[in-house]
């Protein structure tokens, strides 16, 4: 429920001292809106993941998704704007996100494609 200007008002007032400055540097963005895990969309992803993503799928429930998405874009357009992957990382991914040696394994790949597909797919009965 925070946003860059309720951070930048708590800052100041934390500091309480009117010598201080502070500003927002650099790229800023309002977190976009909760989505609703109760509707036709939410329900397609379920229903993706458990179609797609082997035979013990991974548990489908909501988290917070660290970093800027697009979903600040599709926001604008729809309530619902789900961030997901169903990419399979390596262990150690994190470490090599965004930087040298960043990769899928092949296997992952193929089954995040599948994964897609079978989006579009389950997508064409939403309401």
């Amino acid at each position: 429920g925070e946003t860059v200007t309720s951070v930048t008002e708590h800052v100041r007032t934390l500091i309480a001292d009117p010598e201080v400055k502070v500003s927002v540097l650099g790229f800023s963005s309002d977190p976009s809106p909760v989505s609703t895990i109760d509707g036709p969309a939410f329900a397609a992803i379920r229903r993706t993941i458990r179609e797609t993503l082997g035979d013990e799928p991974p548990p489908v429930l909501p988290f917070l998704v660290m970093g800027g998405t697009d979903a600040r874009y599709w926001s604008r357009q729809s309530n619902v704007a789900y961030r997901f992957s169903p990419f399979l990382m390596e262990e150690d991914a994190t470490k090599r996100a965004h930087g040298t040696d960043e990769r899928l394994s092949i296997t992952s790949f193929v089954k995040g494609i599948r994964f897609y597909v079978q989006l579009i797919k389950n997508a064409q009965t939403l309401p």
